[in-house]
């Protein structure tokens, strides 16, 4: 939050507000992780999606939380945005 809190106040009111765009009409290839272990977003969240989003590739861990996803497995998600060019 050190540019401002604008991004953190988005993400709240997404939680509460339509995003403008229904999940079954994204056509673009999505890599959504998610780990068990996240205490800001429940699991279930990340379940919910990954069976909303058509043709998603889900990585849902069980050893991940909010923070580790991107310690843990940068190089393979920038592997997969590479791939989807």
């Amino acid at each position: 939050m050190a540019p401002g809190s604008d991004g953190w106040w988005a993400d709240n009111l997404a939680l509460i507000s339509p995003w403008g765009f229904a999940l079954d009409a994204i056509r673009t290839p999505v890599l959504l992780r998610h780990g068990r272990e996240d205490r800001f977003v429940p699991f279930g969240h990340g379940e919910w999606l990954a069976n909303h989003i058509p043709g998603v590739e889900a990585v849902l861990t069980d050893n991940d939380g909010h923070l580790t996803l991107t310690a843990n497995h940068l190089a393979a998600t920038h592997e997969w945005l590479l791939s989807h060019l």
